[in-house]
Order: C-alpha cells, then structure tokens, then sequence
C-alpha cells in the first residue's frame, strides 16, 4: 500500500501537469497581438486555481517532509517549487500589464471622444498595499524569543500579515528565517509556521 508521502507525490505530479498547461494556454493568449479578452480571463482563472491548488499541496508535503527529510532534500524541494512560481509570476505580470496599459489607453481615447477597442478591461486583485516598515529587535527565530509585545500575540494583524512582519524580525540568513520563506505566502500557513518552530531548535 502506497505511503501518504507517495500518494500526495503522485497527485501533485499530475496536478504540476495540469498547471504546466493552464500556463502554456494563458501565455499563447497573451502573446497574441489582439488577445481576447473573456478567453484570458477563464484562461488567468484557470491558472490562479491550478496555483492556489498547488501551493496548498506543496505545503503539505513540505509538512511531511520535514520529519525525515535532510536539508539538501528540502533545499531540492524548495528549488523545484520556486521554479513553479517564477512560471506563475512572469505570467501575473504579463497579464497585469497587459491589463492596466488597456486600461490606460481607453481612458485617454474616452477623454478625447475617440473609440476604443471593446474586449479591453482593467485587471483587478487582492493585496496591492504595501505593508508599512516596522522596526524590530532581530530575533534568530525562536517562537520563545517573542513575548507579548511582538505581532505573534497582536490579534489585530492578519495572519498574512504576520507571516510578511516576522520576515522582517528575523535575522537575514537565519534558519528560521529561511523556513518561513519556504512556505507559501497564505494566511493559512501562519500556525503551520508555528508548529514547525516549536518542533526544534533554530539557528
């Protein structure tokens, strides 16, 4: 009988195979010189939840691995997952752009009375603030090392929120500044983040 580590192996293989496709359908319509619009938004939205699903299961995995796995074989695992999201960025920005420059366009032709092409619409998503600069003692990582005082017991901040504050608390090139960044950026993983802390010792 299949262990659970192969069985989330296996069903994320054939899942980095449908997102592989998403991403070459959506990049055949955005190089197009006169793309269609509603075919690049279903074909975006397709690749945002081939994505979403990924992450989800990449964080499972990591999860599992993080029992036995050595730190060349995590290292490997983030390397491969990083390969994903450079695909699912470099499409994002060439979306957005294509977007926001349509959008730009129209609103001067619709300021001078002139036509505009009709399939042209603004992009819109989540996040587009920028969190503001808080300054922090660096700690090395240690959930002990935060007291009360820190984000960690602010309910008030957003778990995604948090995720971005402790990056910046950490010190750089500390190992558990490097095993917050190897999870996805979702609030969802925020208590997942704590319990690996809590599981050993960082440096």
């Amino acid at each position: 009988m299949a262990s659970e580590m192969e069985k989330k192996r296996k069903s994320r293989k054939v899942l980095r195979s449908s997102f592989t496709r998403a991403a070459n359908d959506l990049e055949v319509l955005l190089n197009d010189e006169l793309p269609d619009v509603d075919s690049t938004k279903v074909s975006w939205e397709i690749l945002l939840t081939k994505r979403n699903e990924l992450e989800a299961l990449d964080s499972i995995v990591y999860d599992i691995m993080l029992e036995n796995a050595t730190e060349v074989e995590l290292e490997s695992e983030i390397e491969a997952r990083d390969g994903y999201l450079k695909r699912f960025t470099t499409l994002k920005i060439k979306y957005d752009k294509l977007f926001v420059d349509a959008t730009s366009t129209t609103s001067s032709q619709s300021s001078t009375n002139t036509s505009h092409h009709p399939r042209i619409v603004k992009a819109t998503g989540k996040r587009k603030f920028k969190l503001p600069t808080l300054e922090f003692k660096q700690y090395d990582g240690s959930v002990k090392g935060l007291n009360s005082k820190t984000i960690h017991e602010d309910k008030t901040i957003d778990d995604h929120d948090k995720i971005e504050y402790w990056i910046q608390a950490m010190s750089v090139g500390s190992r558990a500044r490097q095993l917050v960044k190897s999870y996805p950026m979702m609030g969802e993983n925020y208590q997942k983040i704590i319990e690996s802390m809590q599981r050993g010792p960082s440096n």
